[in-house]
């Protein structure tokens, strides 16, 4: 059996260990403007991941959104049918003077 080595780390030379930090930030003029502070050196790089949240139909235009969300639901000739025929019944109960 071959002996086993291990290297002992430098305590003088302290390994980068990478920092995730989830932050907001704006998209303005072609550039990620962060809305809060980081606590980095000035010019340091990183690696940004975007995850962006698109607007739903329903934001951009809710009419066009809903359109045709009835289509098959209702028979419009049938109801219309139905409101008149419900307007020719009496519901209160006649007055005596």
């Amino acid at each position: 059996m071959s002996p086993v080595y291990s290297q002992r780390p430098d305590p003088a030379i302290a390994p980068e260990e990478p920092v995730t930090k989830t932050i907001r930030a704006r998209y303005r003029e072609g550039k990620l403007e962060p809305l809060e502070p980081l606590d980095m050196e000035e010019g340091a790089e990183v690696t940004v991941t975007v995850d962006h949240l698109a607007p739903s139909p329903a934001v951009i235009d809710p009419i066009a959104a809903t359109a045709g969300a009835w289509k098959d639901l209702l028979d419009c000739e049938q109801f219309e049918k139905d409101v008149y025929e419900s307007r020719l019944l009496q519901t209160r109960p006649d007055v005596h003077w």
